[in-house]
């Protein structure tokens, strides 16, 4: 009797350690899983991160030849052309506009500045 004391004892204790193992191998199995998420999560995000450089590289490109153009020409034209379409309109809108007296002197002497440094 005593012989098969021990073996219900061990296939017990084997049972317990086969159940023991089965809960790790689960756990495994669920961090290898959610690991394989992640790393598609990521090369998802590293993906969309290589089109946005590639657009953003594109933009700078166009950029950096139009700013190699303009210093090639002196720029004179282009300055010129940008202030008088667009800072120009700006200003006098800014001159005309209702402001403490106190300003007003300000906003002339800017006007002035812009006038003398674009000559128009």
């Amino acid at each position: 009797m005593g012989e098969n004391d021990d073996g219900i004892f061990m296939e017990r204790r084997n049972d317990a350690l086969v159940e023991k193992l089965s809960g790790k191998v689960a756990a495994l199995k669920k961090i290898t899983i959610a690991i394989g998420d992640d790393v598609r999560e990521q090369n998802r995000l590293l993906n969309e991160m290589e089109t946005d450089f590639d657009a953003s590289k594109g933009l700078l490109g166009l950029t950096m030849r139009k700013l190699d153009r303009v210093a090639k020409t002196g720029g004179k034209h282009l300055t010129s052309e940008l202030f008088s379409t667009k800072m120009m309109p700006s200003l006098d809108l800014w001159a005309h506009a209702d402001v403490p007296w106190e300003l007003q002197a300000m906003q002339e002497s800017l006007r002035q500045r812009f006038l003398r440094l674009f000559q128009c």
